[in-house]
């Protein structure tokens, strides 16, 4: 019995001296803030509210601002705070529909 409990033991330090040294790696989602150089395109105005519930489940939108840029470019902003309490904005390019009936 002492054997094959020595053995045992054996096995199980041999399997963590095996195990490299890695920090584990946080998970990642999308930036709070999505500048408009960056913006994401949108096809309407519901497409931006389910990419927001997408990628910031449990988000509270503050606000939602027009913000006309060059070359007829024309971006919608969304202020939010996320579901952990943190202030975000993402800017949506709305060129493909906005002014358009």
């Amino acid at each position: 019995m002492r054997i094959l409990f020595s053995l045992a033991l054996m096995v199980v330090a041999a399997c963590g001296k095996n195990q490299p040294d890695v920090a584990p790696v946080p998970e990642t989602g999308p930036p709070e803030v999505i500048e408009c150089e960056h913006a994401i395109k949108a096809s309407s105005v519901p497409f931006e509210y389910s990419w927001l519930r997408e990628h910031f489940p449990g988000h509270t939108v503050e606000m939602q601002g027009l913000v006309q840029g060059t070359e007829g470019k024309a971006y919608d902003v969304l202020t939010f705070t996320t579901a952990e309490g943190k202030r975000g904005s993402v800017c949506f390019d709305i060129s493909s529909f906005f002014g358009r009936s």
